[in-house]
């Protein structure tokens, strides 16, 4: 089957064209213009960060599948995809290669949760404590998306202990303003089960919430059960379950 795909320039029709999903509602900043298609089934849309260009397919899927490769020719600076999750089981290997990248889990919180029981012991970091952000990330969550100093990072909050040693921590991020993101949560491994990583997640989303902001999101690795039934207590659902993989592309050819 060929692939009929309709360019999308504007925010506000690519949304439309995805019957207001709320990742494409996130996940992308409406005052900017969009590099995205439409097609029977669904969307999707490129987005450039600083380590990778990745296209994402919102659809079903059996959809994404079957368009990806009229997709990939469209947008030949993309070296990422990310699908939903099941996709890699439909005949994709030509495509992407399913060894290389991870499935994960978008999430989103509108209510902030009631005040954690360990709330007094949370404090906002702002961009102190940059040296122990980063030993804590190290051995608590090597895969953290934020370090300290990164760019779209507003403030951190995290646990002290009596000795002042970070204990846990995470990132309100934005890299679409006024769309908090939360990243880099992360609990050190001897003290883990005490609550600490979901008084600072809780911290985040009310802060954010209570000070205005209509929503808070959060992206998780699919292996971490705990995390996961940590976020849901929290509040957070709206899952969309997503495969990120590296494109195959084939080898430049060396210039004589």
């Amino acid at each position: 089957m060929g692939w009929r795909l309709q360019d999308v320039t504007e925010y506000a029709d690519l949304l439309a064209a995805a019957e207001g999903d709320d990742f494409v509602r996130w996940a992308l900043d409406p005052r900017q213009s969009v590099r995205g298609w439409a097609f029977e089934g669904g969307v999707a849309f490129l987005r450039a960060g600083p380590r990778r260009t990745s296209i994402t397919l919102v659809s079903t899927p059996g959809v994404a599948a079957a368009a990806l490769p009229a997709l990939v020719e469209q947008a030949p600076d993309a070296d990422w995809a990310t699908l939903p999750h099941g996709t890699l089981a439909l005949g994709v290997a030509d495509v992407v290669d399913a060894s290389v990248g991870d499935d994960w889990d978008w999430m989103q919180a509108t209510r902030p949760p009631a005040p954690h029981p360990r709330a007094d012991e949370v404090t906002d970091l702002g961009h102190a404590h940059g040296a122990e952000v980063t030993a804590l990330l190290a051995v608590a969550n090597p895969r953290a998306s934020a370090a300290a100093g990164s760019p779209h990072t507003l403030t951190w909050h995290g646990v002290l202990g009596d000795d002042g040693e970070l204990l846990a921590c995470g990132a309100h991020t934005e890299s679409v303003p006024g769309v908090p993101h939360l990243a880099s949560i992360a609990t050190r491994p001897d003290v883990r089960g005490r609550g600490y990583g979901e008084a600072v997640t809780s911290s985040l989303t009310r802060a954010a919430l209570l000070g205005g902001r209509p929503v808070v999101t959060l992206g998780m690795y699919a292996d971490n059960a705990v995390a996961r039934r940590l976020y849901e207590r929290l509040g957070f659902g709206g899952v969309h379950r997503w495969s990120s993989r590296r494109l195959r592309r084939p080898a430049p050819t060396p210039s004589p």
